[in-house]
C-alpha cells in the first residue's frame, strides 16, 4: 500500500517514524495518542527516515527504489542540502 508521496506506508506509516507530533504530553494516554501531521518536517526528521529506509534495504524488507525515491523527495524540498548517496 502507498502512502505519503509514493512511499510505502511501512516507511511513512506511524509506527515505523511519523512526521507528526503527539498532542499527549509526556503522559501516555490509554493506547494511541492523537498525532498532528506536520506540514514541512525538519529536515534532520528527513536524516533519520532515510537512515531507517537504508537499514530497511540492506536487509530487503524494502526495495532500493524506495530509497532512492526518497532521496529525489530530499532533494526536492532542500535543494541546498548534501544528501549521501544510496550504497547499491
Amino acid at each position: 500500500m502507498k502512502g505519503f508521496d509514493g512511499l510505502p506506508t511501512s516507511v511513512t506509516g506511524h509506527d515505523y517514524f511519523p512526521f507528526t507530533h503527539s498532542q499527549a504530553g509526556t503522559k501516555r494516554e490509554k493506547r494511541y495518542d492523537e498525532w498532528d501531521a506536520l506540514p514541512k518536517p525538519p529536515f534532520d526528521d528527513w536524516m533519520q527516515l532515510m537512515d531507517g529506509v537504508d537499514r530497511r534495504v540492506s536487509r530487503r524488507l524494502l526495495q532500493p527504489q524506495d530509497a532512492q525515491k526518497l532521496r529525489q523527495k530530499i532533494k526536492e524540498l532542500y535543494p541546498e542540502a548534501d544528501v549521501p548517496k544510496w550504497k547499491a
